[in-house]
């Protein structure tokens, strides 16, 4: 015993000295050290300051308030919070440390369930503090709080655990299945927050129900001191209440939130840290009372649901059997564990052994480790530790009336012991008493089994024996039941579990031969043995990805050799990649806990069968099907992250685009306001009678009055709109980035080598350093990607055979920095007084620019074609989609150039040069057309070439020259497609009818711009306000399509897919710059010239 305890005080020096030598290197001086550990320690940023406080720690080991901050940040950035008493312990003892420790002491005997020692500390913290920081930490609160976890504790209950899982805290709501109830887990919309919660950036949850009027949640209200539960109650079609205080039944003088109320309309879950809370957030549950119209006084659901930690959102099934709740009692800072489990708790079943080990030669002797086995197969139940100072220990049996096997081992050159007891029949729950003896000496030593099994313990929740082997170990919910079992004891109402199991295993397994026995197990094991490797690999894999797109991109930014742009991107697949390993890792840990039972049952399978032992081969089956519809294992920790993040894209694209229908809806208003207000004033202007007039002025006032409002509303629409659109692109990029990171693990074949701490923390420091730059979540405008990786992506080598049939490739293969020199054309182009030229010009420039994009995304295209690493196709692909919405930016500033010079050509009878401009543009693109038709791969020839992919202009004017209902034509479209399939070819289809009708929106527009020229003032402010509505819709329907085609694209699992989408692409770029074939063009520039001439007849005619 003496030498393992040696050996871990040497691993944690170890583990000091790496902290050290790491975090010493982020910083120039140790004061720059004591600084950066102090500021993020005041901040509360513990997972920060716990590596600085281990180094300062490491050179002051006997420093008391390093102690205390170090076993602070302990209590906090780490899972396991009891090691941080160790640290605090030492600081209080000193006279010298700051008073601050004493409240971190009783934080950690708080949350370790020495509620005593807590309520002391407490009020030690008190004496040696100000009565504003004793309201700060509301200490009279906490000690409540103690006092109600000793009344709480007074009884145990037993609870059914069906799947737990760590998650990330800002995204742990959206691990809940919720499929059986309508309804899902929301973030507060901004129509519920009141000032007081955008003061206090409350970012709360709710949950809502389509089915209940009904809708409850948390706000601090207009006071704003604490959080309340409030409910509304819904009116119409999107209208509501106002909020109303559920009352002082169930808000407090303290925070309430995480409120469900149940599918029945009665029941509702909230969390407290009012009420009889054992400390944080408590999970409560209350009735309403119909008849009376009030709530029953709220109900504590007891440990283990509640602990000293924040335990929160308890959301049950349809038929209140089943619920989800999480917790960070379990968990470090920042992250929470979901738990799903049994609604109604059950009394303990399991029998308790609480009693004293002594040794009589040796008094002082108080150490020993005592292993617990079925006496029948030998099978390992349990290990417990005797208390070092007493000698107390508490064992855990699974059943009463079977013989057990103790084994006693004290230290490593004494003998082992071992005897057998039975455990009586109990009719209730208590603790059995026994002492362990260990008499004589040398090799007469023997062990005395007292066993006092007709008195009972008191069950005292302030024995350290009791806290540890009970409280802690049922705190943990492990997984201990699978859902079938779970419904099936829900239905029979079966007492033991184990009686369940047992059943279940004779009416399954009965049937199978022994040798269709031993393989269903070999191969079951085999399964889940290689699900644990899998994870691992992959834990391995992601860890050393984020360490390699880190550490390069650190050096390669330190050293000036790349900007900001350039490791954007490896920066922020780091971060994911070491997120996605955190979750993998945890997954692992799981899996790993059932890797030695699972290759123990493997061994002995085969043998069992063969000496006949039947029974206990149908247990191991039996316990195999337990271990594998675990949720570690019957999940996937990759597939549950991909699912949070698609929900969160789905759900952050959904409120951009209401908020969007918002903005039109409110811009409708303005529009009819404004075309109401200018009629009036016409009649205004042609009314002669003065009371007429005096009328007609007064309701113009009323609605420029109104109008106003409007605009006030308008304007603070489309803020917000701004805002839930940035949200959407960041989650949309962080959609993106995870599936690179993804791509990149599918891509490789070699296995990684597991890091170390040291590495693991560098990933971390490296991160840090990132995020002061200001490059973790900065994600680079299209412009500036396309401007900045256009030059970097393609290589001499593969380009160099193409060079003749591209202006943008020079002649050593590689491309001209096309994107500076525009830009530079145009500067000058701004500086011409003519505003005509000026407008031809920067058409033209812009036309070229276009056509350098086109030819750009054509190579790209011809690259992804000729690549074989797959996450070289993927950056590709990223550049691609960049330079598309550059390629829309430069259409959208042609066409306003374009539509100036038609104004211009309109009133000065100057369209010769309009057309010289139109003429060059629709003739710019024959070259890159037909390289573009050789180098398609030969699935891209043999796709189906009856489909029409191209995205071809086609005219929304009539014969009468008025612009056709082409919107209608286009939602046909849509609703024509299927919509029971989620296909590549479904949403590659979509994105080219979202590209066709925001082509003929753009169409509209450069009509509506032409027509200007001809209005009167009246009727260009009409005009004006149409346009703004058309560029609004254009900006929506290029942002569907490629939406779209990014999904398209994501989807695509085959080359005949990717060549379908291809080609899709192919002939939409074709198509923007050359709406009709080469001959088609000739004509129409023939038939513009034929025009020109005679309408230069007419006005020399005029």
């Amino acid at each position: 015993m003496l030498r393992i305890k040696e050996l871990y005080i040497y691993l944690f020096l170890l583990c000091l000295l790496a902290f050290s030598s790491v975090s010493l290197a982020q910083y120039s001086s140790e004061e720059e050290l004591k600084k950066a550990a102090n500021t993020f320690f005041n901040e509360e940023n513990f997972i920060e300051a716990l590596p600085l406080f281990s180094q300062l720690l490491s050179t002051y080991p006997k420093d008391v308030n390093y102690n205390y901050k170090y076993g602070a940040c302990y209590l906090f950035a780490t899972r396991d919070k009891e090691k941080s008493i160790n640290y605090l312990s030492f600081a209080v003892s000193k006279a010298t440390v700051e008073p601050l420790a004493y409240y971190y002491m009783a934080k950690a005997y708080h949350h370790n369930y020495d509620f005593a020692s807590a309520i002391v500390y407490y009020n030690k913290y008190k004496t040696k503090s100000t009565a504003k920081e004793h309201q700060k930490y509301q200490i009279d609160r906490q000690v409540e709080m103690c006092e109600n976890g000793q009344k709480l504790l007074k009884k145990i209950n037993n609870i059914g655990v069906l799947d737990k899982k760590e998650i990330r805290e800002s995204e742990f709501f959206r691990s809940y299945d919720l499929r059986g109830i309508d309804g899902k887990v929301i973030v507060k919309p901004d129509d519920f927050q009141s000032k007081a919660d955008k003061k206090n950036n409350d970012k709360s949850i709710l949950f809502s129900d389509p089915n209940q009027n009904t809708i409850v949640y948390s706000s601090y209200g207009d006071k704003g001191t604490n959080k309340d539960i409030y409910k509304i109650e819904k009116i119409g079609v999107g209208n509501f209440s106002e909020p109303i205080n559920l009352g002082s039944t169930i808000n407090t003088d303290y925070d309430e939130d995480y409120a469900f109320l149940h599918p029945d309309g009665k029941t509702l879950y909230f969390s407290s840290k009012g009420h009889n809370s054992m400390g944080g957030y408590d999970i409560f549950k209350s009735i309403y009372n119909n008849a009376s119209g009030t709530w029953s006084k709220p109900i504590n659901l007891d440990f283990p649901i509640n602990t000293p930690d924040d335990d929160v959102l308890y959301i049950s099934d349809i038929d209140n059997q089943l619920a989800y709740f999480a917790s960070s009692r379990a968990s470090k800072q920042g992250e929470m564990t979901v738990y799903r489990v049994k609604v109604e708790p059950e009394p303990i079943q399991n029998p308790m052994i609480k009693g004293v080990f002594l040794a009589e030669q040796n008094p002082n002797m108080k150490d020993a480790t005592i292993s617990i086995m079925d006496a029948n197969t030998n099978t390992k139940l349990g290990v417990y530790q005797t208390d070092s100072k007493s000698g107390e220990y508490l064992l855990t049996f699974p059943k009463a009336e079977t013989k057990y096997k103790l084994i006693v081992e004290t230290t490593s050159d004494a003998p082992i012991h071992s005897a057998i007891i039975e455990i009586p029949a109990q009719t209730d729950f208590a603790l059995l008493k026994q002492q362990l003896l260990l008499v004589g000496e040398g090799d007469n030593e023997k062990l005395v089994v007292k066993n006092m099994f007709d008195e009972v313990d008191e069950f005292d929740i302030t024995n350290p024996i009791i806290v540890q082997n009970l409280l802690k170990q049922r705190a943990k919910l492990d997984v201990n039941i699978t859902e079938e079992e779970a419904l099936s004891s829900l239905k029979t109402n079966l007492v033991s579990d184990v009686v369940s199991d047992e059943n279940a295993s004779n009416s399954d397994f009965q049937n199978y031969s022994d040798d269709k026995l031993v393989t269903v197990v070999n191969e079951k094991i085999s399964t889940l043995l290689m699900k644990t490797k899998e994870s691992e690999e992959q834990t391995n894999f992601y860890y050393n990805l984020a360490n390699e797109k880190t550490a390069a991109s650190k050096k390669a930014y330190a050293s000036n050799e790349k900007n900001k742009m350039d490791v954007a991107n490896d920066v922020n697949q780091g971060v994911v990649a070491l997120n996605l390993a955190r979750v993998v890792e945890s997954e692992s840990t799981e899996r790993n806990l059932e890797k030695q039972k699972l290759q123990a049952y493997k061994s002995k399978i085969a043998e069992l069968v063969t000496n006949g032992k039947r029974a206990e081969a149908e247990e191991i089956l039996s316990e195999i099907n337990k271990i594998e519809k675990a949720g570690y294992f019957a999940n996937s920790a990759v597939e549950d992250e991909r699912r949070i993040k698609s929900e969160k894209l789905k759900e952050t694209q959904l409120a951009a685009n209401e908020q969007r229908d918002v903005v039109i809806e409110i811009t409708n208003r303005k529009l009819e306001l404004e075309k109401s207000i200018s009629e009036l004033e016409n009649k205004l202007a042609a009314t002669k009678k003065a009371k007429e007039k005096e009328e007609t002025q007064a309701q113009i006032d009323v609605y420029k009055i109104d109008l106003e409002d409007i605009v006030f509303q308008e304007n603070k629409a489309k803020q917000k709109e701004l805002e839930l659109k940035n949200v959407y692109l960041e989650a949309k990029n962080e959609m993106q980035l995870f599936e690179q990171v993804l791509a990149a693990k599918e891509n490789s074949s070699s296995q990684k080598n597991a890091l170390d701490a040291n590495q693991k923390l560098a990933i971390e420091r490296n991160i840090t350093y990132f995020k002061e730059e200001g490059i973790v979540g900065y994600y680079p405008t299209q412009e500036e990607l396309a401007e900045n990786n256009s030059q970097e992506t393609a290589t001499s080598e593969n380009l160099v055979a193409i060079k003749d049939a591209f202006e943008i490739i020079d002649d050593n293969g590689n491309l001209i920095d096309y994107n500076t020199s525009f830009s530079t054309k145009l500067a000058k182009a701004e500086n011409e007084t003519n505003t005509l030229k000026k407008a031809e010009n920067i058409a033209q420039i812009n036309e070229e620019w276009i056509k350098a994009i086109d030819e750009d995304i054509q190579i790209k295209n011809y690259q992804i074609e000729k690549e074989n690493d797959l996450n070289a196709k993927v950056q590709f692909k990223l550049v691609i989609d960049k330079l598309n919405e550059l390629k829309i930016q430069k259409q959208t500033e042609r066409d306003e150039q374009l539509a100036v010079v038609s104004s211009q050509s309109v009133e000065n009878n100057s369209q010769d040069s309009f057309n010289s401009t139109t003429k060059n543009a629709n003739t710019n693109t024959e070259t890159s057309n037909n390289f573009q038709n050789e180098t398609n791969t030969e699935s891209i020839k043999n796709t189906n070439s009856t489909e029409n992919l191209s995205t071809n202009s086609q005219s929304i004017l009539d014969d009468e020259g008025n612009v056709i209902d082409y919107n209608s034509v286009f939602l046909d479209e849509l609703e024509a497609l299927p919509t029971d399939e989620q296909t590549s070819k479904l949403f590659a289809q979509k994105s080219m009818i979202y590209a066709k009708w925001a082509d003929a929106t753009a169409q509209e527009i450069l009509f509506r711009k032409n027509e200007i020229a001809k209005a009167d003032e009246i009727e260009k402010d009409r005009i004006n306000a149409l346009i703004s509505e058309l560029e609004t819709d254009l900006q929506d329907k290029e942002e569907f399509a490629a939406l779209f085609l990014s999904q398209a694209k994501s989807l695509a699992s085959t080359d005949e897919e990717l060549a379908y989408i291809y080609n899709l692409e192919s002939n939409s770029q074709l198509a923007d710059n050359s709406s009709e074939s080469p001959n088609s063009t000739s004509a129409n520039n023939n038939e513009q010239e034929t025009n020109n001439n005679e309408q230069e007849t007419n006005n020399n005619e005029q």
